[in-house]
């Protein structure tokens, strides 16, 4: 068999009985935390934008978009929720050190789109989240480097096929379908790195969420594609990566999870500035320091960090998101870099500007993505340092449910209100007893 029929096989013929409990558990804590960071960014300009024209567009109601309460067609839905969880650059990451992947947001909002509209189970939907996280790590862990190096976001490649497997999944298709669902939403894929810091990049796992529901929608009704979408001559690990090798994306394969890998953002932004952003944090505090007594903020990290995080110079809160020296510059003066902290008025605050120039960055490949070493030195000539060797959030130093619920409430609470959120909270802790899912999502709308 091929890497993408084993692949294929796998999501099929895999049910919730066979899925670990740890591995629902942790889908759960994404699923909570996918809820949260869509309902904190329901008032995001570029969602009006979005949800006009698809609203312009019409067609039947099956599914919610969250916080807003509207109901859309079951792919615009997907579109929109998609969105909504990616636009605060606060959704979780997977960051091994050869790809970074946000696995969440494609794959949730297929799942509660499908599963509201065909009133699925919460086991139902957990194994197809499970199952479709899976797949997209080892598919991004396998195309490795080349993915980012050709300028594409890996998220906007590895997404569309998480959709498709969840959506797959939940529509009961046989290997050979879920193989050509995977070839559809594979030749559908892609989103260039170019436009970071614009409204299009949420706009990539959005699209990815919308087309892998049509992928899994088509190969139900019959739609064939190739089956060999990832590893065929002229197939995605050779479009996107150069690679055509790609055996060790079935490395132990329902023996080990990858997807208990990935980590969770206690910051709003890019997830390889974390690293600084917890350093400046802990001098600011440990020293009580502020803005006036700086000359200099110095953070040594992984080549990686001005890939994404290279503005120096951003002029909206969306451009504020993925300059490293912008994260350094707010952490210092605010002790905090979450959704205040990126604003179009918070990049633009003239003393937030002043101190930004201070900020250098100096790139050492002997650093990891997760770890940062910063120095800030003083108008009196101290240099206070220090080294995080994990940022927070990250695999090796990790949010529990505790941490999870707090940032949780702190974007839901103002959304759907105090009882709201202790209902979400509730219905996620139990979503596998619930018998229709769409439960979930209905509860995530404004109170």
């Amino acid at each position: 068999m091929s890497v993408t029929r084993e692949l294929a096989a796998f999501v099929a013929e895999t049910d919730y009985r066979q899925v670990p409990p740890e591995v629902i558990e942790r889908s759960k804590q994404y699923v909570l935390d996918g809820i949260g960071v869509s309902l904190g960014a329901v008032d995001h300009p570029a969602v009006d934008i979005l949800l006009a024209l698809t609203e312009e567009l019409g067609g039947k109601p099956q599914a919610t978009v969250m916080g807003r309460g509207t109901r859309l067609n079951v792919a615009h839905a997907a579109l929109l929720n998609g969105y909504l969880g990616h636009v605060l650059d606060y959704d979780d990451t997977y960051m091994p050190p050869e790809t970074i992947l946000h696995g969440t947001v494609s794959i949730l909002p297929a799942m509660l789109a499908l599963g509201e509209w065909k009133q699925l189970s919460g086991q139902q939907a957990l194994a197809a989240f499970a199952l479709g996280f899976e797949l997209e790590c080892r598919v991004s862990l396998g195309l490795g480097h080349g993915v980012q190096e050709g300028a594409w976001h890996v998220t906007s490649v590895v997404g569309t096929l998480g959709a498709a497997a969840a959506a797959g999944k939940l529509l009961g298709l046989d290997r050979r379908q879920m193989a050509y669902a995977l070839g559809i939403a594979g030749t559908s894929a892609g989103g260039v790195g170019e436009v970071v810091g614009s409204m299009c990049k949420a706009y990539h796992p959005g699209k990815g969420a919308m087309m892998g529901v049509m992928a899994g929608l088509l190969a139900h009704k019959g739609f064939d594609s190739s089956e060999q979408v990832l590893e065929g001559k002229r197939g995605m690990g050779w479009a996107f990566a150069r690679k055509t090798e790609l055996d060790s994306m079935l490395d132990r394969i329902g023996d080990h999870w990858e997807m208990m890998n990935g980590g969770f953002k206690p910051y709003s932004c890019g997830v390889v500035a974390h690293p600084t952003i917890d350093a400046v944090i802990e001098l600011r505090n440990r020293y009580g320091l502020k803005a006036e007594q700086v000359e200099s903020i110095h953070a040594r990290t992984n080549p990686y960090v001005l890939v994404p995080m290279g503005k120096m110079n951003p002029r909206t809160g969306l451009e504020g998101k993925f300059s490293a020296v912008h994260c350094a510059a707010v952490a210092l003066i605010d002790g905090a870099a979450r959704v205040p902290q990126y604003t179009d008025a918070r990049v633009t605050d003239p003393k937030v500007v002043a101190l930004r120039k201070r900020v250098t960055i100096e790139t050492d490949p002997s650093v990891r993505k997760d770890e940062a070493f910063v120095t800030i030195t003083l108008k009196d000539g101290r240099a206070l340092e220090t080294h995080v060797e994990h940022c927070t959030g990250s695999s090796e130093n990790p949010m529990g449910w505790d941490k999870l619920e707090a940032k949780f409430r702190s974007l839901a609470e103002p959304v759907v209100g105090v009882e709201g959120a202790d209902r979400l909270v509730k219905l996620v802790h139990t979503m596998d007893e619930l018998q229709d899912v769409g439960d979930v999502v209905r509860a995530a709308v404004r109170s």
